[in-house]
């Protein structure tokens, strides 16, 4: 299937109304500032077959790496979004290949556990740290609020209404919507935990940190002096899970 810049571009027409009138393959790719490779694949007898079983037989034996070395998509950023239902960012906790496995009934009850006293009515209830289940506060003093929590691994604020916030299931089971199963976390951190659970995830990035120390002193070195570097790298997450793991357990 041809894409839409292909189509916009339609150098295949061009290139055969060309050759029709006489050019040959160097003026043809000095006027249309394309390859011979291109043009020898719209005029050549069998080109095309030719080029796609090739390409077939390339992406069976890597598949991935045509994928890292070829995409030709620019990587954008995903833009921040407020989701204005709280209920809406919650149900996925509870869906399980679009099943929804919802057995207390309202989402507030889970919500409860992150914001004692919320209701669909009264959403003004400070938070409580995800682990010692105490009221939470900011460094200054000043009470954490709903839309805002601690990041279970990260101990960072975030903003459960933002796409950058995520609910987790702690043990990694997302058939398990048990209460206690239930948390809110950065979505970066959560997408890097993926199905594991805390102790596995935790085994996983001391494993990188060791070998990344290993292969990579100098580096090293340089990346732990940098700051604002809490979420992206996995040093400071190891770091600062890791304290949490030795005052508390799981």
């Amino acid at each position: 299937m041809r894409t839409n810049t292909s189509k916009l571009r339609d150098i295949g027409v061009k290139i055969k109304t060309l050759r029709k009138k006489g050019l040959t393959y160097n003026e043809i790719k000095k006027k249309l500032k394309c390859s011979k490779g291109t043009i020898s694949y719209h005029l050549g007898r069998g080109q095309k077959k030719k080029s796609y079983e090739r390409t077939r037989e390339i992406k069976k034996e890597g598949n991935k790496t045509w994928g890292f070395i070829y995409k030709i998509r620019e990587y954008v950023p995903m833009p921040i979004t407020i989701i204005k239902r709280a209920s809406k960012k919650g149900a996925h906790f509870f869906r399980n290949k679009g099943k929804q496995v919802n057995e207390l009934g309202s989402i507030y009850v889970y919500y409860n556990k992150i914001w004692p006293g919320i209701t669909s009515k009264n959403k003004k209830v400070q938070a409580v740290n995800q682990w010692t289940k105490k009221l939470d506060y900011y460094s200054n003093g000043k009470k954490i609020m709903y839309p805002y929590c601690r990041c279970k691994l990260t101990d960072k604020i975030i903003n459960v209404l933002l796409n950058t916030s995520s609910v987790d299931h702690n043990d990694g089971n997302r058939t398990n919507t048990k209460l206690s199963n239930f948390s809110f976390t950065d979505l970066k951190i959560n997408s890097m935990k993926g199905k594991r659970n805390y102790y596995q995830f935790y085994r996983e990035c001391i494993s990188f940190k060791q070998l990344f120390e290993k292969y990579n002193s100098k580096e090293t070195r340089f990346y732990l002096s940098l700051k604002n570097l809490f979420i992206f790298f996995p040093f400071e997450i190891i770091r600062t899970f890791g304290n949490i793991i030795g005052r508390r357990r799981i």
